[in-house]
This record gives C-alpha cells, sequence and structure tokens, in this order.
C-alpha cells in the first residue's frame, strides 16, 4: 500500500523472477471480475505493465517454481484465473508493435 504502480511492478518483478526491471508502458487493464470468478468483497482490475529488464538473473522465490521466457508457440500451461490466453496475446502483440494503444475494457 502506497506504492506507486510502477514501483509495485519492480518490486514484485525482482521479488519473483529476480530480474531488475523499469516499467515502461501499460499492455493492458482488464476487469478482473470479468475474466474469472468475481471476487467476493471488492472489484479488481489487472493491470498487465511493458517491462525493461535493467539487470538481474533469473531465480526462483516462495512465489515462483521456476523462471524462464518463452515463445509464443512453445509456453506452458497458464493459470488461468490469474494470467489468461488474452492477456499474454496482448503482450506479444505490444511486443511486435510498441506503439500499439493499451487495451482496456
Amino acid at each position: 500500500i502506497g506504492d506507486k504502480p510502477s514501483e509495485m511492478v519492480a518490486r514484485e518483478a525482482w521479488e519473483e523472477s529476480g530480474f531488475a526491471v523499469k516499467a515502461s508502458g501499460i499492455i493492458g487493464i482488464y476487469d478482473a471480475n470479468r475474466s474469472q470468478a468475481p471476487t467476493e468483497f471488492f472489484h479488481a482490475y489487472k493491470i498487465v505493465f511493458r517491462c525493461d529488464i535493467t539487470g538481474g538473473e533469473a531465480r526462483t522465490s516462495d512465489e515462483t517454481m521456476d523462471v524462464r521466457f518463452f515463445d509464443p508457440e512453445s509456453l506452458p500451461p497458464l493459470s488461468e484465473c490469474r494470467t489468461n490466453g488474452r492477456h499474454i496475446s496482448d503482450v506479444f502483440a505490444h511486443c511486435q508493435d510498441p506503439s500499439r494503444q493499451p487495451i482496456f475494457d
């Protein structure tokens, strides 16, 4: 609580992957209550940031069993209630065209 979104995403990336990152844009803002079972106590939005790696190296954590990069065709199964196929396809579309406008619904 109290962190700027760019600080929060940098901290989370570091804690969960071992990479230092700098947020460089927003890929999308998604209504989490419409893409999964509605939350019980509050309304939630998921923000997917575009980040540039500035340092660090891949390492696991209490929240991650493995850290690797994948081609779109060789992704492992996703935890659909956390990161679904739409999020991933939007990320790869933004990688192909960084000038693409953020998605929001």
